[in-house]
């Protein structure tokens, strides 16, 4: 059988595009054009040629915008552009989107599109596992550093030609130090979050180096209770590492297509929709002026993201991207909240105006939305949960208090939630087969939803309810297709941008990668 990260490697290594379900091929196609999207928009900005002028100006990785830069050069700029505004895609267990597009860029010489998608569908499936079996930690930033570097050793070694002893020591060298990154570098403000990608990906790339030079690394790093399982999670989720081609996260991707955190994805688009509306109805925008306040009725998610994100207050684009009342801030002042409007200039111009809108809104903790999360997570996940008792996560929560504060679902508030509920969803863990083989993955979404009340001046108000984002799984599919192609073309793309991104959407399979990569990043 041999380890676990053996079993991902080897499976890894022997996957080939005609594995792969028609679901998953879509959203492999798509994934490339939503990464190639988010990193075009910020090409720009003065953290790009920072980066670039920090690296080489040879090798034989394309770069966004033309050129070409060593390998490592390019998927370093590449992850920290495209995960600077929160404007990724995500799994259900952590920021996939990036790292495993990226990677396979930076190794695309002498290989097909359908190679590149291949690896990039492997990268998420390696990737998605690793974050899941994290998910009772300590902090986010354990699972997105986890998850960056396990997508990137995959895909950029799969590419490299590594065999299946081979990747597997590149995984565990890329492992063997993981980042337990503190909150306030992920919240903070600063470029910190682009450097947890950006430098779990450098990891990656050294590893594969090493791996394809004969380094052995720990190949038992995923089974031992001292392993990193041990280092970065309260609760271990072994389970997460089963179902492989069965189970596939690649059906949970959710397309990052306003660059918003996706905890504050749907309140920030309900505004957006209620602004639409007022303009609609009124023909005229809803000044800053006019409004009066703005109730937000969330699940726990969203609710604990805001109240994290208040505790470090910014107004940095990259801060405002995971803070739900200044994205809402931006978007009343601007009526419209993309790249453009995250830059330093634009948010110093309406700094007032931003601050304004945000002190008026108000968030609303609603129990019935977190419960319906949990059953959510128990009905689709409920193999991945097999075997966890009320006392690991009673432990977990307390030690959750200790470093996040008292907030609305901690594990002692999940047992609450999980007793509320007659059949006792406690019990309905107890009987689950811990292989995600069985879960019923396609029926995935990220109800993250809102209850939105926007009150004006003259003492009305303007509601929206909704469940899931732009781009979720459970929205309407050609929606996101065209939604994603919007976000590839860039904003304002006239018809014949739009027509190009589709066509590139369906590039020839067994075309050359490298053509196929200039055209993603041409700017």
């Amino acid at each position: 059988m041999g380890t676990i990260i053996e079993r991902l490697a080897t499976w890894a290594r022997d996957l080939s595009y005609d594995d792969l379900p028609r679901s998953v091929r879509e959203r492999a196609r798509l994934q490339h054009l939503s990464a190639a999207g988010a990193i075009k928009a910020v090409a720009d900005r003065p953290f790009a040629d920072q980066l670039r002028r920090a690296g080489g100006t040879r090798g034989k990785a394309q770069l966004v915008g033309g050129k070409t830069a060593p390998q490592r050069d390019a998927l370093r700029l590449h992850m920290a552009l495209g995960t600077l505004l929160d404007h990724d895609d995500h799994l259900v267990f952590g920021p996939v989107g990036i790292g495993a597009t990226a990677a396979t860029w930076a190794a695309a010489k002498g290989h097909t599109v359908a190679d590149l998608h291949t690896a990039t569908v492997a990268a998420n499936e390696v990737a998605g596992r690793v974050g899941a079996s994290l998910i009772f930690g300590p902090s986010p930033g354990a699972i997105w550093s986890a998850v960056h570097t396990a997508g990137v050793t995959t895909a950029f070694g799969l590419l490299e030609g590594l065999d299946a002893d081979e990747l597997a020591h590149a995984l565990a060298l890329a492992l063997a130090v993981p980042r337990r990154v503190p909150l306030a570098s992920q919240l903070g403000g600063g470029l910190g979050k682009c450097l947890i990608a950006a430098g779990s990906a450098v990891q990656a790339v050294d590893a594969v180096a090493l791996a394809k030079e004969g380094a052995k690394g720990p190949l038992s790093l995923l089974d031992d209770r001292d392993g990193i399982l041990g280092a970065l999670s309260w609760v271990p989720l072994r389970n997460a590492y089963t179902g492989l081609g069965k189970a596939w996260l690649t059906e949970t991707l959710a397309f990052g297509l306003m660059p918003v955190n996706p905890f504050i994805a749907v309140p920030v688009q309900a505004v957006h929709e209620i602004l639409m509306r007022h303009v609609k109805a009124a023909d005229k925008r809803l000044r800053v002026n006019q409004v009066d306040r703005i109730e937000l009725t969330v699940g726990a998610p969203t609710f604990n993201m805001a109240e994290l994100r208040s505790r470090h207050p910014s107004l940095a684009p990259g801060a405002v991207s995971s803070c739900v009342r200044t994205s809402i801030g931006v978007l009343v002042a601007a009526h419209s909240l993309g790249p453009a409007e995250l830059t330093e200039d634009f948010l110093a111009r309406k700094h007032d105006a931003i601050t304004e809108v945000a002190s008026k809104v108000e968030i609303t903790h609603d129990w019935a939305r977190t419960l319906d999360i949990v059953e959510h997570v128990v009905d689709v996940l409920g193999p991945l949960l097999a075997g966890v008792t009320s006392a690991e996560l009673r432990t977990a929560g307390m030690r959750a208090t200790g470093i996040y504060g008292r907030l609305p679902l901690g594990g002692r508030d999940l047992l609450k939630v999980l007793r509320r509920r007659p059949g006792q969803l406690m019990e309905r863990l107890r009987y689950q087969s811990g292989d995600l083989s069985e879960a019923p993955l396609e029926q995935w979404q990220f109800r993250y939803g809102a209850e939105v009340k926007v009150y004006t001046t003259r003492g009305g108000n303007w509601p929206e309810r909704r469940d899931v984002a732009w781009g979720s799984p459970g929205w309407d599919w050609s929606d996101t297709v065209r939604r994603v192609q919007g976000k590839f073309a860039g904003e304002g793309a006239d018809e014949d941008a739009l027509a190009a991104a589709a066509a590139l959407a369906e590039s020839d399979l067994s075309g050359d990668a490298t053509g196929y990569v200039k055209a993603l990043l041409k700017v």
